[in-house]
């Protein structure tokens, strides 16, 4: 696993953990991906593999990415058991790596008309809605995302394996 090192840039990731492409997988977040990913596999009898991630500096803004994701999942009736989510690796990846404007419906294509791009959710602005997220920490997140550069990179560990 070679492509982890992309991960020593960044201090915290959302991780995304599976045993099978079409799921279910696990939704969370680490100091250090690689090392959660055996720690869960101890307690598992399948072969568990690290997917993919998204790396931030911050603590705060991996928890909150993480509080907001799994919502959404829930709201679409998508979770299986704790940080464990009924979708396959394909759209985790997905989610992470549009985050964050994602597809509001998870299994069906964006959509253009006229356009205007259809079937996508604000993320940020959903969690802020859903009172998931407080009015400074919908700041936060917003800066994270739309200010700042560099504060954040997606991983895709499937790519070739």
């Amino acid at each position: 696993m070679n492509k982890i090192i992309n991960l020593e840039k960044f201090n915290f990731h959302i991780y995304i953990i599976a045993a099978y492409t079409k799921g279910p997988v696990k939704i969370g977040f680490s100091h250090h991906p690689p090392s959660r990913l055996k720690e869960i596999q101890t307690g598992n009898p399948d072969k568990l593999r690290l997917c993919g991630s998204l790396s931030f500096n911050k603590k705060i803004e991996v928890e909150l990415i993480e509080k907001i994701i799994h919502s959404h999942l829930k709201d679409n009736n998508l979770h299986s058991r704790g940080e464990w989510f009924n979708i396959g690796v394909k759209t985790a990846l997905s989610i992470l790596q549009t985050f964050p404007l994602c597809r509001e419906n998870l299994f069906s294509g964006i959509e253009i008309k006229k356009g205007k791009i259809i079937n996508t959710i604000d993320l940020i602005q959903y969690g802020l809605q859903k009172n998931i997220i407080n009015d400074d920490e919908y700041h936060l997140l917003n800066e994270v995302f739309f200010l700042e550069e560099d504060n954040c990179q997606f991983n895709d560990f499937t790519i070739n394996t």
